[in-house]
Order: C-alpha cells, then structure tokens, then sequence
C-alpha cells in the first residue's frame, strides 16, 4: 500500500467531516431535544480535532480515524432508521442529497 502525505489524509478528513456535519444536519430531526443536546456535547469539532493535531496530541491519520469511527454509527443509525422507520428515512435522504448533491452512503464512498 502506497503510504499517503499529510496533506492527502486531510483531504479525506475533511471530505468526510462535511459528510459527518450533513448527516447531522438532515438526521436531527428524529432526536428528541434532549438526545440532539446530548449528542451535540459529545461530538469533537473539527476545529478541535485539527488543533488536537497541531498541538502534536495526535496525528492526521487519528483525526481521520476517529471521523472514521464516527461515521460508522451514523451507518449503524441509518440502517435502524431505514428498517423501523422508513417514512423517516426517505426524509432523511431528501435532505441529505438537499446539503450534499448525493445520497449518504454513496457520499461516504465517493472520490469528490
């Protein structure tokens, strides 16, 4: 495998990290506003994430790993949305495509 630079990895990053937002954005509207507070206070900014890095505290591959990771349970929502509640999924995915000009899981994968 190719090693990436620094800079490549934080494309991917913030690539994904707009995923990350937008699926925020579009999936809020099923939380309660107690479980949308919660979320919000447990989620790592991309600011700080990018400054966690700068200060040597961890890596650009970290930082992609742990949007990674973060965009995993997203998968794992959506996937429970889309089963139990699709009326709610299909507007999930309108606004979705609304924010990003594509579906969430075809945006995660995608090479833009």
């Amino acid at each position: 495998m190719v090693r990436r630079s620094k800079q490549e990895v934080l494309v991917e990053f913030h690539r994904l990290r707009d995923c990350f937002d937008a699926f925020l954005m579009a999936y809020a509207p099923n939380w309660s506003p107690e479980d949308a507070a919660f979320i919000q206070n447990q989620i790592v900014t991309r600011e700080n994430m990018l400054l966690w890095m700068a200060e040597g505290k961890t890596t650009a591959s970290g930082i992609l790993a742990g949007i990674k990771s973060g965009i995993g349970g997203w998968k794992l929502a959506l996937s429970d949305l889309e089963r139990y509640h699709p009326e709610k999924a299909e507007i999930f995915h309108n606004s979705y495509v609304k924010l990003q000009g594509q579906r969430f899981l075809d945006d995660i994968t995608s090479k833009k």
